[in-house]
């Protein structure tokens, strides 16, 4: 199911994490997406930003290959 889909039926924010191929190194974004509602609650738009979060998962498994 699409992201747009999915915020009509559940009419809250979702987060969505996607790895994508960019220049023949994998990246991983996490994906917060949102309704827009005017006053009486009819969804008029959408909103939503990515954030790059292979550091931080390249940084965590390091750590997991140390505690082993």
């Amino acid at each position: 199911m699409r992201i747009i889909e999915r915020l009509y039926l559940a009419r809250r924010p979702i987060e969505t994490q996607e790895t994508i191929d960019i220049g023949g190194a994998n990246r991983t974004f996490v994906g917060r997406h949102f309704p827009l509602q005017d006053a009486t609650g009819e969804i008029v738009g959408f909103g939503g930003s990515f954030t790059d979060v292979t550091p931080l998962n390249q940084a965590a498994q390091r750590a997991g290959q140390m505690e082993t």
